[in-house]
């Protein structure tokens, strides 16, 4: 059953990359707003990069995990490598699929789909950066009828899947023993560190967002805000 869970890890993976890379080029620094933002404008040079690459390395050893638990006889280099990312012999059996894994592949397609609206939605306005374009319009359609900042709504159930992803029963951290090492305490302690970091930020950042958008389209903004109350989640927040 564990080799069902490849295709799920790809798709998981493809699906934070998608939702972590910019879908416009960054924008001049005369556009910037002069809004406070937590991120300094190099962030966006690496900061996508470690999220895709961290997603990337947990599914990779976890797939490394799962073709090693059917090969007889492994190679040295095999080997080699499984013996940095696990505890256990070579080819844990306890890897699979859990409920909990589902979860969060479901959160990481949810959060893909979400982005993706909003890239479509905003078009050439979406930017990492907090910015004012040229022309810039209040949009109000798509993902933007249901709250103010669903962009960040998408990336923060997407952050909540990875997470859930790489630590879920069945997975390769818990089910190797990885966990129980220097080295798997301190990624894992990395992982979960920089997912909450990203998200706090993003939370921070709705607030900057809606004072921005206040001050450049004033009472459509305070219309809009009228009809769509809640910043993240209908309903809720």
């Amino acid at each position: 059953m564990s080799l069902i869970k490849l295709p799920l890890l790809l798709i998981g993976s493809l699906c934070v990359h998608r939702s972590v890379t910019p879908p416009n080029a960054a924008p001049p620094s005369g556009e910037l707003s002069k809004h406070k933002d937590l991120w300094p404008s190099s962030y966006f040079s690496w900061g996508p990069g470690v999220t895709k690459g961290l997603m990337w390395a947990v599914s990779l050893c976890e797939a490394l995990a799962i073709c090693a638990s059917y090969s007889e006889h492994p190679n040295p280099i095999a080997r080699l490598l499984f013996s940095y990312i696990s505890k256990e012999s070579i080819g844990s059996t306890a890897i699979r699929i859990s409920p909990s894994f589902l979860v969060s592949i479901t959160f990481l397609v949810i959060s893909a789909i979400i982005r993706t609206l909003c890239y479509r939605a905003l078009g050439r306005l979406f930017t990492f950066q907090i910015t004012i374009r040229p022309k810039h319009t209040l949009v109000t359609s798509g993902p933007y009828a249901w709250v103010r900042h669903p962009s960040y709504t998408g990336s923060i159930l997407g952050f909540t899947g990875s997470v859930l992803c790489a630590l879920s029963e069945g997975s390769w951290i818990r089910e190797c023993g990885w966990l129980e090492t220097w080295r798997g305490k301190a990624f894992c302690l990395f992982y979960l560190m920089w997912n909450i970091h990203v998200t706090l930020v993003m939370l921070w950042r709705t607030s900057q967002e809606d004072k921005m958008l206040k001050e450049k389209f004033g009472a459509e903004w305070v219309a809009w805000s009228r009809k769509v109350r809640y910043k993240l989640v209908p309903g809720i927040y």
